[in-house]
């Protein structure tokens, strides 16, 4: 059986229009039907506790279905995704609609709960915030004749009003293997990792504090429920005075705006995550720092690396002193000894 991206985006779209506004106390809803002569099973994944988080974030069940069930943009695989997930984005661009594996959505199943418990009694929670997930089949899956597909559906991070302001946007991980992006690639995309960002976010030092509080409890709550491969996004954008600008965009010291979230928060270190950091271990850890690294270590290093570049406006300031006068002493040790050479 062929069965297109179109055809499953359709099932999804189907499903989504089917729903009551109040769904039941359950782990899972599901319904079933025919589309385009193909039958059709829709499972929304923990209803209950999903349709909480839309609730706090005042998202009103009419408008996400319009959003969810009018034609969607994009399609198109990340750039800075190992994955490959296809990411979908609704029309008004209030949503991302990404495509998961099962292990992902076990994962989010497994979490769900206390994940809607710690952003709940973390409002500054820098963690992406997941608002549905949902389960497609379309023919028969069980025989293999079939396929099945899984969602999650995620705010967008970036504000669609802000997209013509944003210059450049950062995947960072703390580590290094891969995460280089080529400057010719960069300028197309304004998209890079870890080894292009130099550079750090200078922010009030009440607001750095904040920031900092709130990535310690979100490592410690992704290291207790196992995961790695995160990543701090970040988006900068110069926001002229004359557009007004989201609660969650903080302004730096030097003018510009920047957005921070965790994201890529739902891969479990499996067996097959342990056969690679041991792999890795004996060869490429000889030259870089790789990212398959045991939960309890990915956290730590990771916020030893945030916190790195996400300082008060002062300690910016004096870093970048220390680094000017690093670099004129260097010059005037260079000079020195080419003048000694003579």
């Amino acid at each position: 059986m062929v069965v297109s991206g179109e055809d499953v985006v359709a099932a999804l779209q189907w499903g989504v229009g089917c729903l009551a506004p109040a769904p039941p106390a359950t782990s899972e809803l599901r319904l079933a039907g025919t589309l385009n002569g193909r039958s059709v099973w829709f499972t929304v994944l923990h209803p209950f506790t999903f349709e909480h988080i839309r609730s706090t974030h005042r998202i009103a069940h009419a408008d996400f279905q319009n959003q969810l069930t009018a034609p969607f943009l994009g399609g198109k695989k990340a750039s800075t995704s190992k994955s490959g997930s296809i990411f979908y984005r609704t029309q008004n661009g209030e949503y991302m609609v990404k495509g998961i594996s099962k292990e992902e959505a076990v994962c989010l199943g497994r979490m769900i709960s206390d994940y809607n418990n710690h952003i709940s009694s973390n409002p500054i929670s820098l963690l992406s915030r997941v608002v549905a997930a949902y389960r497609v089949r379309i023919g028969d899956g069980c025989s293999g004749t079939g396929v099945k597909r899984y969602f999650a559906v995620l705010l967008n991070v970036f504000h669609p009003n802000l997209q013509p302001f944003i210059t450049q946007i950062y995947d960072l991980k703390g580590t290094t293997e891969n995460r280089l992006v080529k400057p010719e690639v960069m300028a197309q995309t304004k998209i890079g990792k870890d080894l292009n960002f130099k550079e750090t976010i200078p922010l009030p030092a009440d607001i750095t504090a904040r920031i900092h509080t709130a990535l310690e409890a979100d490592c410690t709550f992704l290291e207790s429920k196992n995961i790695l491969d995160y990543s701090l996004l970040i988006g900068i954008a110069s926001i002229p005075s004359s557009e007004p600008a989201p609660a969650d965009w903080l302004q730096g010291a030097n003018g510009l705006f920047y957005r921070l979230a965790i994201i890529d928060m739902l891969q479990p270190y499996t067996a097959r995550k342990q056969a690679a950091h041991i792999f890795k271990s004996f060869t490429m850890k000889l030259c870089y720092h790789i990212d398959t690294e045991p939960p309890p270590y990915y956290a730590k290093r990771f916020l030893r690396y945030c916190k790195s570049k996400i300082v008060s406006a002062a300690a910016s300031r004096a870093h970048s002193s220390d680094r000017t006068n690093a670099v004129a002493e260097s010059k005037a040790e260079a000079e020195k000894g080419l003048v000694s050479a003579q």
